[in-house]
């Protein structure tokens, strides 16, 4: 697909509909957790929303590096290799009008990537099994 920013500019991604469970491991994996400590081995709670949202920017660029295939800019295009986003950078040099149109594009995907399960829909212990009627009891009588 190619999508058309209001500068003219272009990008070309995968439709929503091909992502597969790989990109939403992917986007996971991107995501490293890092626990600040101070020099004296204490978690440092001043930094709790700095990695917060470090790990936002790297869901958010996996997330390109996933879905955007190719790009109208004279910056390479980011791709995911060995649990990493390479080429990252480029987002960073975007123009910023496009780059909040890119933004809007993905918000989609990204939010379908990090969906998780409903617990309130989650199986009973009463509908786990295979039912009786169709001739597959869960145990041998």
């Amino acid at each position: 697909m190619k999508t058309i920013f209001a500068s003219g500019a272009w990008v070309e991604h995968r439709p929503i509909q091909d992502l597969k469970a790989k990109d939403k491991d992917a986007v996971s994996a991107a995501v490293k957790m890092v626990i600040p400590l101070t020099e004296d081995g204490e978690f440092d709670r001043s930094q709790g929303m700095v990695f917060s949202g470090a790990m936002q920017l790297a869901a958010r660029d996996a997330c390109i590096a996933r879905v955007v295939t190719g790009w109208s800019w004279e910056l390479p295009v980011p791709y995911f290799e060995a649990g990493e986003v390479h080429g990252g950078e480029s987002i960073g040099e975007l123009p910023i009008d496009d780059f909040n149109e890119l933004e809007d594009l993905i918000a989609p995907y990204l939010a379908k990537l990090r969906q998780r399960p409903n617990p309130k829909g989650a199986t009973t212990s009463a509908s786990s099994g295979p039912s009786r009627a169709n001739g597959h009891p869960s145990r041998k009588d």
